[in-house]
């Protein structure tokens, strides 16, 4: 295979013939091209990975960490890389598993992953390329309709119902694949707070909290560190589960095959143990009518059924007035 720059550069020719070397192929053509249009995968180089040799094709989807300094620093690079590599190759493996064992069937709410390196300055991550198997993001002008939130909230729902189910009944093995999160929660937390909007932020706690007493101290009185450290801590405190994390509609993969309304959720950079409720709230910021928000949160709920199944009502773990 030959490298050809910079969409190869020699650290992923390293992943790349790792994965070939397991796959088993002999002497394949290796095609590269532009995995992402500009706008997206702002946090690395996006490249797509055509593998083939005979009638065997493998279709790829490669995120490349950036390599500047500076920028690695203010957007905490090799932190969301190696949180998004922990997710592939640990926390949703595990939970893939544990959903198996209950069901008998995988998830498949995630693009497979392939490969990947949390080496420094060379943080890879590999994925099946979801693109050619028809998926796809929305039109982020147009409103999302009332198929594509059904089908959003019941893969949500089979995300944090897993992980809620996971984290009762393997509770050794949760805490385990889930030790290192928290870094990342109050990094992120903290540079989200710093770098973006803060008075969106405190105008959804207030949409919550209203005029209470602590939305009045956490507007006028909290230094902003402190502000962050309390959103950890009411986030910790409340109900936890592994969540998607970032909820634009870009990471939102969907396919229409045969009437047959699918879904993959792309981007786990942001994943971490987060309150589901403020997790759906945030994936409501999506374009979508009053009518299609509450569709939206019914269809969440008539996931009891999965839950039940799965050995937990997380309806006991959530209020459903706060959202």
């Amino acid at each position: 295979m030959t490298v050809d720059l910079p969409l190869c550069p020699e650290d992923v020719n390293q992943v790349l013939q790792e994965i070939i070397a397991r796959e088993k192929f002999q002497n394949p053509t290796v095609v590269f091209s532009q995995g992402s249009k500009i706008g997206q995968g702002f946090l690395g180089v996006d490249t797509a990975v055509e593998i083939t040799e005979g009638n065997r094709k493998l279709e790829l989807f490669v995120k490349t960490a950036p390599k500047h300094e500076k920028f690695r620093e203010l957007m905490h690079i090799r932190l969301a890389y190696c949180n998004e590599f922990r997710f592939y190759n640990t926390i949703y493996a595990e939970m893939d598993k544990f959903h198996q064992e209950k069901t008998g069937r995988p998830m498949n709410i995630a693009a497979k992953y392939c490969g990947g390196s949390d080496e420094e300055m060379k943080e890879i991550i590999v994925m099946e390329n979801v693109k050619v198997e028809g998926f796809s993001a929305k039109n982020l002008r147009e409103p999302l309709d009332k198929d594509h939130i059904v089908i959003m909230m019941k893969t949500y729902a089979k995300l944090h119902g897993t992980s809620f189910a996971f984290k009762d009944q393997r509770k050794e093995v949760f805490e385990d694949v889930t030790k290192d999160i928290f870094k990342f929660l109050y990094t992120i937390t903290k540079c989200n707070f710093e770098m973006f909007n803060l008075q969106s932020h405190l105008k959804n706690l207030e949409k919550f909290l209203g005029s209470s007493k602590l939305y009045r101290v956490l507007k006028t009185a909290i230094p902003l560190t402190v502000l962050s450290f309390m959103v950890i801590a009411m986030e910790i405190i409340l109900c936890c589960a592994v969540i998607h994390g970032d909820c634009n509609g870009n990471n939102f993969m969907f396919r229409n095959k045969d009437g047959d309304l699918d879904l993959r959720l792309i981007d786990f950079q942001a994943s971490s143990l987060y309150n589901v409720q403020l997790n759906i709230v945030e994936t409501m910021d999506n374009p979508m009518s009053e009518e299609e928000q509450e569709r939206f949160l019914n269809d969440y709920w008539d996931r009891e059924e999965f839950a039940r199944r799965m050995g937990i009502l997380f309806q006991h773990l959530i209020d459903n007035d706060f959202i």
